[in-house]
């Protein structure tokens, strides 16, 4: 065997003596298979370290909902880093979002109507800037201390009794956190240097003094709470709307110096007179429905009224309005008597549906 190697590899050398080419085409063939070797080894590498990238998620809910946004079944961390909002409603098995902690990079997150009690997860989410938790179970907000890229806060629909722990986020210019237990309103707000946009309703606030240390102040809803004695905002000077309707005022006096207020809506209290019109003569929409107003006298202090809704009092005699030059819209009750507004002919605007046919109808004389 060994002498018949020898004479075949002799006579190979002598072959390739005289076909000096079939050196260069082996030479060829031998490295383009290397190469190939190469490739199919760093193929099978890169996939198996691939498949270690792949992340493995606590919360298959999470996993779930993260799945349909990326439109992925296996996500890496380099899909997380992509996403910049997540928007998740209305799936009751999601009580915490430790996963979401993997995202980074997101700026907007919105988790509305699901289970959610733990948000500790959110801490570091330090590039955040939109955040609506509406419809929760939340209870605790020290997460958010120090999610200092917040502009919008939403927290409707929630069980939070102290927002102290948001206080700090000076970048925060609209704090919607209606329908919780917010019975009190602690020191410290003033340092919310943004907040122009602020919604208290459907709470247990007694007192918003302290809200009249928010001086860039431009929106403020306190309706629905338990409010009975007048409010001191003194330094809201800047405020445009002031919602404090279905709360407990038997009389509302001088809030302070509003002269930047345009709309006012103080409907569904026990009100009789209208001393707190001194506070802001300047408005343009005004709703008192559900007082126990009989008269408008009084109302002739805001010369640019435009705006009046008075369902639900005892109003009858409403001829002072006719010297209100801007006025052109009024919500009635449907036994109100609609030939006091005849003077709207030509100036109307907009109306409860029987007061527009009335008006329309007077107008174009299609009763004649």
């Amino acid at each position: 065997m060994r002498q018949f190697c020898g004479i075949f590899m002799t006579k190979l050398k002598e072959y390739e003596r005289r076909h000096p080419i079939l050196i260069i085409i082996w030479s060829v063939l031998i490295t383009a298979l290397l190469v190939a070797g190469v490739m199919v080894g760093v193929s099978f590498r890169h996939n198996t370290a691939k498949e270690d990238e792949y992340i493995v998620f606590n919360n298959k809910y999470i996993e779930k909902e993260l799945q349909q946004i990326l439109k992925k079944d296996k996500i890496t961390q380099e899909d997380l880093d992509s996403l910049r909002t997540i928007d998740i409603e209305d799936n009751q098995e999601i009580t915490e979002i430790a996963d979401l902690a993997k995202c980074k990079k997101l700026t907007q997150l919105t988790i509305k109507n699901c289970k959610l009690n733990d948000i500790s997860a959110i801490e570091g989410l330090n590039e955040l800037q939109v955040l609506d938790l509406s419809g929760n179970e939340i209870k605790d907000i020290t997460a958010l201390s120090k999610c200092y890229s917040l502009t919008e806060l939403t927290l409707t629909n929630n069980q939070i009794s102290d927002i102290s722990p948001i206080y700090g986020l000076e970048k925060i210019q609209k704090l919607v956190i209606q329908q919780n237990n917010i019975g009190n309103i602690q020191e410290g707000i003033e340092k919310m240097k943004s907040l122009t946009f602020l919604d208290l309703s459907k709470n247990r606030l007694v007192n918003i003094n302290q809200l009249a240390k928010i001086e860039q102040l431009n929106f403020l809803y306190a309706s629905s709470n338990m409010l009975s004695e007048t409010p001191e905002l003194e330094g809201l000077t800047n405020l445009i709307l002031l919602d404090l309707g279905n709360n407990a005022f038997s009389e509302l006096g001088y809030l302070g110096n509003l002269e930047q207020l345009e709309e006012l809506d103080i409907y569904s209290n026990h009100l009789e007179d209208f001393d707190v019109l001194k506070s802001c003569p300047n408005i343009k929409r005004l709703n008192i429905s559900y007082n126990e107003y009989s008269g408008v006298n009084g109302i002739e202090q805001c010369p640019d009224l435009e705006f009046l809704s008075m369902k639900g009092t005892k109003i009858t005699d409403i001829s002072v309005l006719e010297n209100l030059h801007n006025f052109n819209t009024i919500y009635l009750d449907n036994d109100f008597d609609r030939s006091q507004i005849d003077f709207m002919i030509g100036n109307f605007k907009n109306g409860d549906e029987k007061t527009k046919q009335y008006l329309l109808d007077k107008q174009y004389n299609l009763n004649d």
